[in-house]
């Protein structure tokens, strides 16, 4: 485990807080690239793509503190601490929703062909994500027999033998998601679908995924994280929605703002 990248004097680099500066990087070179071939104005994304970022990492560290509450009642101002890492996908993927669909519907944008190629930059920055917290250690799994378990040297953990490598899945999953998600997109399936089969496809995996976690959460009904409750809806909202644009709405004949009214 590498927490740390580099440390000279006062200046130190985290592997997590660099992962996730490249994974965002990555990102917006797509979106630019996805969004040009969409003909989707450019001018858009550069007036709120660091508004987008900052609300999704806001969400996502306001969803993790809120649920590991205890862990900051003695120094409540370390909540703030971004670069030690502790972020929750579910209150990433809310706040980026609503403030994307809030921006969408104030200047006519096309909330349907921006959650496609939204949804598919974000799968890839996310890999990188992952491997970021694979070398911080965080969203550690379960203990495990199986010869690709890995031991983390960390007097933090409650393990010192080999665990589940959940964010080396995560990381898998998210790049082979996107890849997938990107040659479909370009067949011009329809405004929506890859960007809510890509949400299904993330709450389904993120689900089952966390039933290997091993690092501390608050548990519902004995068994189930608070995020997999958020996952679990998640798939059965925008599994609706996908069906609902597939078979009850012709898109191509339904303008931009008579969709915003219908979500």
């Amino acid at each position: 485990m590498f927490p740390i990248i580099f440390q000279f004097n006062s200046i130190t680099i985290y592997s997590f807080g660099l992962f996730s500066a490249l994974g965002f990087i990555v990102a917006v070179f797509f979106l630019v690239a996805t969004s040009r071939r969409s003909k989707l104005s450019l001018d858009f994304l550069s007036d709120h793509l660091w508004l987008f970022f900052v609300v999704a990492l806001i969400g996502a560290r306001l969803s993790f503190v809120l649920e590991n509450w205890s862990s900051f009642q003695i120094v409540p101002f370390s909540a703030f601490y971004f670069w030690e890492g502790g972020f929750t996908l579910s209150g990433g993927i809310i706040g980026l929703i609503l403030t994307l669909l809030f921006f969408c519907k104030k200047h006519g944008e096309k909330f349907l062909k921006w959650i496609d190629v939204v949804v598919m930059g974000g799968l890839l920055g996310l890999s990188f994500v992952d491997i970021g917290c694979l070398l911080d250690g965080c969203n550690y799994g379960k203990p495990t027999q199986l010869p690709w378990g890995i031991a983390f040297e960390n007097i933090e953990l409650p393990y010192a033998i080999p665990l589940h490598p959940t964010q080396i899945y995560s990381a898998i999953f998210h790049i082979l998601i996107a890849f997938l998600l990107y040659r479909w997109w370009r067949k011009k399936p329809g405004k929506g679908k890859v960007g809510l089969l890509g949400l299904i496809l993330s709450a389904f995996f993120n689900f089952f995924n966390d039933f290997l976690r091993g690092d501390p959460a608050t548990l519902f009904f004995n068994f189930l994280r608070t995020d997999q409750i958020f996952y679990l809806s998640l798939f059965l909202i925008c599994g609706i929605l996908l069906l609902k644009y597939e078979y009850l709405i012709p898109h191509d004949t339904i303008p931009a703002t008579k969709l915003h009214q219908k979500e």
